[in-house]
């Protein structure tokens, strides 16, 4: 589930305060919580009711399991718990955490344990019975709030290997589908002529659920060719600059100040593999014509030997940066 305003009113809300690393090279991360209780987390820790002092008794004793990599520098979260617990990042998108799956944490991302009361009462008729969803109207399912559109990542200028790339994006896309059945979800791969890659997209991806749909596209024009998308990925670079060339250039051409507001909300360089929000504001002329609220900068891996940071074919390596 995914919103893309505000934050959802939920019990003892964790925010990582820091993931750094040390003059004595262990790298680490710090969680806190608005009662005062700081954890430390190196290597693989399990965290819940005793490590914060929390008595409700909905949080487990064991509630999400912390992995972090000294060699990787990367942190990552999954659900042990009986109960979902939820990650909000910069305050844009709530994923309700699934059980055993594992999810990259950045700095600043808040952890929620355990969903508000409330909210779970408001599900609830005074009668004690579960109330009716109220059935969406068309016009709802089709805005494109809950609507992500995204080119090929890393396989132009960084080199990515097209099949494997294709592989990996049909597993994640399906596993994604699987355990997310909100009806209102849309995911869009799109490339602005039918290239050969969409063709090895429309061949792999055999789960058969339309929400993911392979689409020839400008993802800069994406409303004026009838696709509703509030959210759109970016191949950017490792400075969330506007120069290079193809989809990271088209989409800062569209929207000139994203430069400005990236370089505002983050510190650069950015980390491969990690998704970078930037909100789009309602003056700017791509959220105006095209109804675009997000854009969301992705560092692929690269195998280009002539670019920074190569891999050298490592794929087994590249899919721990994703």
């Amino acid at each position: 589930s995914t919103q893309s305003t505000g934050e959802p009113k939920l019990y003892y809300p964790m925010s990582i305060t820091k993931l750094t690393q040390k003059l004595s090279g262990r790298f680490k991360a710090i969680f806190s919580t608005e009662n005062g209780v700081s954890v430390e987390v190196r290597g693989i820790k399990t965290l819940g009711r005793k490590s914060f002092d929390i008595t409700d008794k909905r949080c487990s004793r064991n509630q999400i399991e912390v992995n972090v990599s000294e060699e990787n520098k990367t942190a990552k979260v999954k659900l042990i718990g009986v109960n979902p617990s939820w990650l909000v990042r910069k305050g844009l998108f709530t994923t309700v955490m699934q059980k055993e799956h594992s999810y990259r944490l950045q700095n600043g991302d808040m952890i929620y344990l355990i969903p508000n009361q409330r909210e779970e009462d408001d599900s609830v008729s005074q009668n004690g019975n579960p109330k009716k969803k109220q059935k969406l109207n068309e016009d709802t399912n089709n805005d494109g709030r809950y609507a992500l559109a995204f080119p090929s990542i890393s396989t132009s200028i960084y080199q990515f290997n097209k099949d494997k790339a294709v592989e990996a994006a049909c597993s994640v896309i399906s596993d994604f589908l699987k355990t997310h059945k909100d009806p209102e979800l849309k995911l869009y791969i799109v490339d602005i002529q039918d290239s050969d890659l969409l063709h090895k997209f429309r061949e792999r991806y055999i789960l058969k659920d339309d929400r993911f749909q392979v689409k020839v596209a400008d993802i800069t024009k994406l409303k004026s060719q009838g696709i509703q998308a509030w959210h759109i990925a970016n191949s950017c670079n490792e400075m969330l600059s506007s120069k290079g060339q193809g989809i990271n250039q088209a989409i800062h051409n569209a929207c000139p100040e994203l430069e400005m507001l990236s370089h505002q909300r983050y510190q650069l360089p950015v980390e491969v593999g990690i998704a970078y929000p930037v909100e789009i504001p309602p003056s700017s002329l791509l959220r105006k014509l095209e109804d675009v609220h997000t854009v969301i900068h992705i560092l692929g891996p690269n195998m280009n030997p002539q670019m920074p940071n190569c891999l050298y074919g490592d794929y087994n390596l590249s899919l721990i940066h994703i």
